[in-house]
């Protein structure tokens, strides 16, 4: 699984973008975590495994959607590191930059 993880405001939280390509189920996954979440919430505000249209995308385009929708503005080029069907590498955003990271 790849990991592509920037950090981004969703309704002035700050949240934590994570999105990127599963090989063993061949389909994109996105994930908004809340990164200061109340002691009674969920971290997720977000999964695409929530909701069945999008259980198992294969083309990235509906997930931009969604971000698009909810108002969260992620780096440029994030979406070409998620669209990589890369294995076993995490690119995280700091600072401006890129790192990347293989597990």
């Amino acid at each position: 699984m790849s990991q592509v993880k920037c950090h981004s405001i969703y309704l002035d939280k700050e949240v934590e973008v994570m999105a990127g390509w599963d090989r063993p189920l061949s389909s994109y996954h996105l994930t908004v975590f809340d990164m200061n979440p109340k002691d009674d919430e969920s971290d997720v505000i977000y999964c695409q495994l929530e909701h069945f249209e999008l259980f198992s995308p294969t083309e990235i385009a509906p997930l931009v959607g969604v971000l698009d929708k909810m108002g969260i503005v992620v780096p440029m080029d994030f979406w070409e590191y998620a669209s990589r069907k890369e294995g076993n590498v995490t690119y995280t955003h700091r600072n401006g930059e890129w790192e990347r990271n293989s597990f």
